[in-house]
């Protein structure tokens, strides 16, 4: 069908659950790769991570949980979609429900 981009058949699909570019569909994908953050210059690496609180309005002592992200990149255009591991749990410890 001509205008419709080869990403546009993929709408709503992931590389995490298919291993293809939703891009340019590539089955070249890199799994569950480890997103670094540097704090600093020179300072250490540390995985990039997604904190939640159990108590968001507590002044002190919030209750911090802290969840690893991870990446799924295409080896062909470097396309790169983050996931949060155990996303289900931080829902639930951001709802109060943990």
């Amino acid at each position: 069908m001509p205008g419709v981009r080869p990403h546009d058949k993929l709408e709503g699909v992931t590389m995490k659950t298919t291993n293809r570019c939703p891009k340019c569909e590539s089955e070249k994908i890199l799994t569950g790769a480890k997103v670094i953050d540097k704090a600093s210059r020179g300072g250490p690496a540390l995985d990039l991570e997604l904190a939640v609180h159990k108590d968001p309005n507590a002044l002190i002592f919030k209750g911090e949980e802290r969840f690893t992200i991870r990446a799924w990149a295409c080896a062909d255009c470097g396309y790169t979609e983050l996931y949060t591991d155990n996303a289900d749990v931080a829902y639930n410890v951001a709802q109060g429900d943990a």
